[in-house]
């Protein structure tokens, strides 16, 4: 019986997005004091783990009650993704790398962009002519329902965004069959305020596996005010 080891990962740039409900009170407080002064205060306040802040905020406007704001109280969804658009695959069976450099056939460290797997122009190491691919498709979940719903319901958002750069997915399995390039399939959701497609999960034949986790380097921290429906 054949034992495969398989590894998949994405990397590139993307980031850990926090979604928090604010009262109608809090949001227009907040436009209003962003409008005046910038940005820079609720970025503070957003991204500080305790109360250590500059900006003096009225008690209906705090929306983190000292808590990081992953455990804000009007946490709607968290997650920590990369752009479909910006994320590079490695795929290794045994080891070896399933994917060529178009460039420089001896380039063992070559990883295409999610993209061009997906779209059909990635070049195979064993069946350079193959026109069987990595597949990709949409999620749509109850627990996604869900949270449309109470975004609808809440209106009000302010939505933390830490920048990151490195590896977002890492998975290691095996199989006891032969490997089937067309079985990974790489699902997307789309970011709630910006509408992006994001990779929300890979799966390998009709299993979605088991994200053990990446390693990225923080860029960059950013506040945004919206309006869910607007």
């Amino acid at each position: 019986m054949v034992k495969n080891k398989i590894h998949i990962s994405t990397y590139g740039g993307g980031c850990e997005t926090v979604h928090v409900a604010l009262s109608k009170e809090a949001y227009e407080w907040w436009e209003s004091h962003t409008e005046e002064h910038g940005v820079g205060d609720l970025e503070n306040y957003i991204s500080a783990y305790d109360d250590d802040y500059d900006v003096e905020v009225p008690e209906f406007a705090e929306f983190r009650n000292g808590e990081f704001i992953a455990d804000a109280p009007g946490i709607v969804d968290q997650y920590w993704r990369i752009g479909f658009d910006n994320a590079r695959i490695e795929v290794e069976v045994n080891g070896v790398n399933i994917f060529t450099d178009p460039d420089d056939a001896d380039n063992e460290f070559y990883s295409p962009s999610v993209e061009d797997v997906a779209i059909g122009e990635a070049v195979y190491k064993d069946e350079p002519d193959d026109e069987t691919d990595i597949r990709q498709d949409t999620t749509w979940t109850n627990d996604e329902k869900a949270i449309l719903e109470e975004l609808h319901e809440k209106k009000y958002i302010v939505t933390y965004v830490s920048y990151e750069k490195g590896e977002f997915f890492r998975a290691e399995f095996e199989i006891d069959e032969e490997f089937d390039k067309s079985k990974i399939t790489v699902l997307t959701a789309e970011d709630w305020r910006t509408g992006e497609d994001l990779i929300a999960d890979i799966s390998y034949d009709g299993e979605d596996l088991d994200n053990e986790g990446g390693d990225t380097t923080g860029k960059g921290i950013y506040a945004y005010l919206w309006k869910h429906g607007e």
